[in-house]
């Protein structure tokens, strides 16, 4: 599901995480349904011609995206969903030429039902904030697919933490020493975080290349660049802290995550 409810879900020997909002909920249960963003059936597109691309926005996400194109919004419902005359949700994005649908096989695609890197092995694939992904070996495809990880943003007012540098396309290198810099939501007092960095073009195990824990929160982490990357990226940063909070049972254990992530970047 496209920016869902971050969770962590806790069965007695296993753990399952879903990455959405800046600050959640999350206990330990012995059931787990996927919260979903449910719109009524009205187009969430905001575009306009700027220069050689368009831009498009839906809630606090946008990308970019050549003319000759266009965006659809990927729907589902569950049957019981659909007897019961919910409305659909938003679970990802098609992006396609024009007078293609959906269903093309020379398509882009963000989100989607159940879609994970791991299930798109012979494809291209990356996890920027959702998997976006694409099968096609299309030139024009190939085009577009290098552009929307390149300018996917995802926007969360609410967050917890706004990572103010790496910003955007920075270029850093492999290592250097950087300085991490972001800033705190002034209603919260933490006082210590972890912090997460990870190549989105591979697994989370495989692609971390900085797992910090016990951070003073004091807006600064200094930062020696490993010089066993293995890829350029796109890599996001994730500042995260867990608020133990009390559950009743049967669930296990609970927490409140407050997170931020940076814009994608790159290391060379």
């Amino acid at each position: 599901m496209l920016f869902e409810t971050r969770s962590f879900v806790a069965y007695a020997s296993l753990s399952i995480f879903l990455f959405g909002s800046s600050s959640a909920v999350a206990q330990s249960s012995a059931t787990h349904q996927r919260p979903r963003q449910s719109i009524r059936i009205a187009h969430p597109v905001t575009q306009e011609l700027k220069g050689e691309v368009l831009p498009y926005k839906w809630g606090g996400l946008s990308f970019q995206y050549p003319p000759g194109w266009h965006v659809e919004p990927l729907y589902y419902r569950t049957p019981p969903e659909e007897a019961a005359g919910t409305p659909a949700s938003v679970l990802g994005f098609a992006v396609v030429p024009n007078g293609q649908t959906s269903r093309s096989s020379d398509g882009v695609y963000l989100g989607g039902r159940q879609a994970v890197c791991d299930s798109f092995p012979h494809c291209a694939c990356f996890t920027v904030y959702e998997t976006i992904h694409t099968c096609s070996e299309n030139a024009e495809t190939l085009k577009v697919f290098d552009l929307i990880p390149k300018t996917v943003r995802y926007n969360d007012p609410d967050g917890a933490f706004r990572i103010s540098f790496p910003t955007a396309q920075d270029s850093l290198g492999s290592g250097k020493r950087y300085t991490v810099r972001w800033r705190t939501k002034p209603s919260l007092r933490i006082r210590r975080v972890s912090i997460v960095a990870h190549d989105t073009s591979t697994t989370w195990k495989k692609g971390t290349v900085l797992d910090a824990k016990n951070v003073p929160n004091t807006g600064r982490f200094e930062w020696l660049v490993p010089t066993t990357v293995n890829s350029q990226g796109p890599y996001l940063l994730e500042i995260t802290f867990l608020k133990p909070i009390k559950v009743k049972p049967p669930a296990l254990g609970g927490a409140r995550i407050y997170n931020g992530r940076s814009e994608p970047f790159y290391i060379h």
